[in-house]
């Protein structure tokens, strides 16, 4: 049997990890497991009766794009490249990592079997073909970079006319410019990307000390004291000077700002912080007691809580008040990054994102302030905020080392990468009729907050408004937490480049236009924020 000959789809082939959208009207599905199957889906999938069509071909990893770029009604042909799951070692090209494993999968592989790593991300089952080629971002790479700056080659099948495929194995000196687009500029846009190759990988850490605190809103009255909260563990990565100091480059912070949740009268919720270490000579407790005694002087509390990225925290009772010596958890690190990996259920969401130079600006607090103590309403009552928040991780160190034009992922000055995010639940079902009000009182909410935040420079992290990059405070956004809102090739030549700018930068997104002209010719592959074709 062909395995990649195509197949009825099923419910669960037309839906993602976002619930909010729906491929009703897909046709097939090819689930290659070897460079073969996968040179012949391609064929199969681009294949028209009348040139002028668009095949409405789609390929997935991990099935966690953010926005509608593979499940929509427009979508007719699927190629899930899950069985595409291989991790190893060549002898002629070094490590590799096929497009379907997924961060924990591939983990698991090049930790037991080689003492060696990614530095990746840690949602557990985000696939490998998105999630680098986007860039590849996580919690080890302050400290080694981004996954796409150890890339050294990648195997790859494009569609140079409808129903024909080509597999290459580009580099930096076979087909260059496209080896250069497939280190950040997104999955789905040049072709069907098969196995990516690492001439090295960094040495796994042995162990890794995580912290893991919150403070309870209730301690948080007005936005100056949560400006200065966020500040304080924002320093508290930095130290003195992540850029040239490393001996701070193996801490990673992530600030959650979560929701103030509210009973009555009660407010509950949190801020949390977490805190990985992966630097055998610091003493991350003597950090933390000057943080202890820091925040306690401004009579903030802070609670132990669960080693975990996800949730609100429940630990704010009153006789849970942390002391310095019982804060830390040390772990190896297999053991620590199978505590911190996890992506939450599948739920209806929506993200936005930003990179900062620096931390938020004081004029920033207050709209931060507004949105996070908003009661948005349906059908004239509150709704579900308790997994809504603004997310803040720490970036630079050695990231910040490499050249902008290196990679399509030009954002190397930052030091703060914000991920604006809300989940919720809803009664009805894409597969039915979606309820898009509810939608719509979670998006607006969400929009409303990032557009006041960024309101000094046009609504959005936008370098370019003052006509100055290098001056501004912000490096747009990230591709891989994609938000239809910057714009869409539908709406639009205006519209799709000034997303295209915000994610690459003028520079670089002015390559990846020739390299999707001379790629995809015709433009089979396409999304609502995939590479324009420019004839």
């Amino acid at each position: 049997m062909n395995i990649s000959a195509s197949r009825n789809p099923i419910i669960s082939d037309r839906i993602g990890f976002n619930r909010r959208f729906y491929a009703n009207n897909l046709e097939t599905v090819f689930t290659p497991t070897n460079d073969s199957e996968l040179v012949d889906a391609v064929k199969q999938a681009t294949a028209l009766e009348n040139d002028e069509d668009d095949p409405g071909v789609r390929i997935v990893s991990g099935r966690h794009c953010y926005e509608n770029f593979v499940f929509n009604p427009n979508s007719r042909k699927l190629i899930d490249c899950v069985g595409l799951n291989k991790v190893g070692y060549d002898s002629d090209r070094g490590y590799f990592v096929e497009a379907g494993a997924s961060n924990w999968s591939s983990f698991i592989q090049l930790h037991s079997l080689y003492g060696k790593t990614l530095p990746s991300g840690s949602c557990y089952s985000v696939g490998l073909g998105g999630h680098i080629a986007g860039g590849g971002y996580g919690l080890l790479s302050r400290l080694q970079g981004l996954t796409v700056d150890w890339v050294t080659g990648v195997d790859i099948v494009v569609t140079p006319s409808p129903g024909n495929a080509d597999l290459l194995h580009v580099n930096k000196s076979s087909d260059s410019e496209l080896f250069w687009a497939l280190r950040g500029a997104g999955g789905g846009n040049f072709g069907a990307i098969s196995r990516f190759y690492f001439n090295e990988l960094p040495t796994a850490p042995e162990k890794a000390e995580i912290l893991s605190i919150s403070t309870p809103w209730a301690d948080i009255p007005d936005a100056e004291t949560l400006g200065l909260l966020g500040e304080i563990f924002y320093d508290f990565v930095y130290l003195d000077n992540p850029e040239l100091d490393p001996f701070n480059l193996g801490l990673f912070g992530i600030t959650k700002f979560n929701h103030q949740l509210q009973s009555g009268s009660n407010v509950g919720g949190s801020i949390d912080f977490l805190l990985q270490s992966v630097n055998p000579d610091l003493e991350i407790m003597d950090v933390y007691s000057s943080l202890f005694k820091e925040l306690k002087s401004l009579g903030i509390r802070i609670y132990k809580r669960p080693v975990s990225m996800y949730g609100q925290s429940n630990s704010q009772g009153e006789n849970n008040l942390m002391i310095p010596s019982s804060t830390l958890q040390s772990f190896a690190f297999y053991d620590a990054v199978q505590t911190l990996n996890g992506s939450g259920t599948n739920q209806y969401g929506k993200y936005k994102s930003a990179y900062h130079k620096n931390y938020f600006s004081p004029d920033q607090y207050e709209p931060l302030f507004a949105g996070l103590t908003e009661y948005p309403k349906y059908n004239g009552d509150p709704v579900d905020m308790s997994n809504a928040w603004v997310q803040a991780d720490s970036y630079g160190g050695i990231i910040n080392t490499i050249d902008p034009t290196t990679t399509p992922i030009w954002q190397r000055q930052s030091t703060m990468k914000l991920q604006y995010q809300c989940h919720w639940d809803s009664s009805s079902s894409p597969i039915d009729t979606p309820n898009t009000q509810l939608d719509e009182v979670y998006i607006n909410w969400l929009n409303s907050m990032y557009h006041n935040i960024y309101r000094d420079t046009g609504g959005w992290p936008d370098p370019y408004y003052s006509g100055d990059p290098e001056s501004s405070p912000y490096q747009g956004c990230y591709y891989n937490y994609c938000d239809n809102e910057l714009g869409t090739n539908e709406e639009g030549t205006e519209s799709i480049d000034f997303a295209m700018q915000m994610y690459f930068g003028k520079v670089n997104y002015e390559r990846l236009l020739a390299v999707k002209k001379k790629y995809d010719p015709h433009n089979i592959l396409n999304s609502s924020q995939s590479i324009p074709l420019r004839t």
